[in-house]
């Protein structure tokens, strides 16, 4: 998996990041490499699940950050290889799901 966007609107520190992602798994021997979209990996469970076409909300509450996603999901975009066009919308903020524990919990 990698994050809709490693660097915010900028795509060639983008690349560059996916780029060193990838040298760093040819490093450890891997030889087909592919990258899915965090948020669609994180949705192709679900989307085993659905009979039509839905919007999911997809939540990733990372350590550093949390990002939030509205993907499309149905039995026909599962088999699809290319998904980018699902993932209709997604903003990140640099607040983590640490964070979030820690500021929403009751003393």
């Amino acid at each position: 998996g990698r994050p809709v966007q490693f660097v915010d609107d900028d795509t060639a520190a983008d690349a560059k990041a996916q780029g060193e992602l990838e040298k760093a798994a040819r490093a450890q021997g891997f030889k087909h490499i592919a990258f899915q979209f965090e948020p669609i990996a994180a949705a192709l469970d679900y989307e085993q699940k659905v009979t039509r076409e839905e919007l999911a909300l997809i939540v990733d509450m990372g350590g550093g950050t949390s990002d939030f996603s509205i993907v499309r999901v149905s039995p026909e975009r599962a088999r699809s290889t290319d998904r980018k066009a699902d993932i209709l919308a997604n903003r990140g903020v640099h607040i983590g799901g640490t964070d979030f524990d820690r500021l929403l919990s009751i003393a």
